[in-house]
């Protein structure tokens, strides 16, 4: 089982709690959590007056409003959406208030890693032929693919982290790297757009050797072909967030043959677990891989 190598757990929740409750301390790098999470997409969930209306429904509510979360995610309550006193993601979202003049207290899940499954899962949507925005879980865990019945699944290292998601992205980011950008509760391993990226390599160093910005993009761009090549090999429809292109149709398409709609769930699983790999390299790999052999009809999908 893959564990820290030093004791970073305990460092950071101490840091945590320094932070919410007011206090400081150089030595442990401890910035304020907020400035942590406003820099994270938790903290963009209802961002716009658009967004704000059109996440307050049902089916969105129960991961973009906080309300929606403890309610419906947590709660296992049907939608009561639009709720009338509908927030963000907050701190109060996950944690429970605190206790003897703590304002945090522990995770309302129970454990983080159902903090995150609550909503990173490819079946968190309203839609039984449909796949959430968010669909890590089944890349995670080798389990999300659409192919035969009884096939088998290729389990990923990192489910056996004791910490589960938050081992790598919320563990405290090297000296010298601005704590505002990765770790902690900016939720982020790397970021994205700034050139050159910042990438926090610590939570990776505990279990391997060697791992850089390079090697990651390397993997990545792999992961990235390979996605492309199979969304090449799929019906295509307009691409409303880039006039002029194309994507591959959704699974619940009706144009779609059941074995093209199995395609297209593969295809947005990869595309909307957004890691190109990293949460399950071997196999995100031969699930796009296995999925083209079907689709030339050559090999049944081997991975459920």
């Amino acid at each position: 089982m893959c564990r820290w190598a030093r004791p970073f757990p305990q460092l950071f929740l101490l840091s945590s709690l320094m932070a919410v409750t007011g206090f400081h301390s150089g030595d442990l790098r401890a910035q304020s959590i907020r400035q942590q999470w406003q820099a994270s997409p938790h903290a963009r969930s209802m961002d716009t007056p658009e967004e704000q209306e059109r996440m307050n429904t049902a089916g969105c509510a129960r991961c973009h409003t906080a309300q929606g979360y403890q309610h419906e995610t947590l709660g296992g309550m049907e939608s009561a959406a639009p709720y009338s006193d509908a927030t963000g993601l907050t701190c109060t979202a996950c944690h429970a208030e605190g206790e003897e003049g703590r304002r945090i207290g522990p995770i309302r899940a129970g454990a983080a890693r159902d903090a995150c499954r609550g909503c990173h899962d490819e079946l968190v949507t309203n839609s039984p032929n449909s796949l959430s925005w968010c669909s890590q879980w089944g890349i995670f865990e080798g389990t999300g693919g659409a192919g035969e019945e009884g096939a088998g699944t290729v389990v990923s290292s990192h489910t056996q982290m004791e910490d589960g998601c938050i081992g790598c992205h919320m563990a405290p980011s090297f000296e010298g790297l601005d704590p505002t950008l990765v770790g902690g509760h900016t939720f982020r391993v790397k970021t994205k757009g700034d050139l050159p990226p910042t990438f926090n390599s610590e939570p990776c160093l505990s279990c391997h050797k060697i791992m850089t910005s390079e090697i990651l993009d390397e993997s990545q761009n792999q992961v990235r072909e390979l996605l492309g090549d199979l969304g090449a090999m799929l019906p295509q429809r307009p691409d409303p967030e880039n006039p002029g292109s194309t994507v591959p149709r959704f699974p619940a398409d009706p144009t779609l043959t059941d074995l093209q709609a199995r395609a297209s769930h593969n295809y947005w699983l990869v595309e909307k677990d957004g890691s190109l790999g990293v949460h399950n390299p071997a196999y995100t790999r031969v699930l796009l891989e296995e999925t083209m052999e079907r689709l030339a009809g050559r090999d049944p999908f081997r991975y459920p």
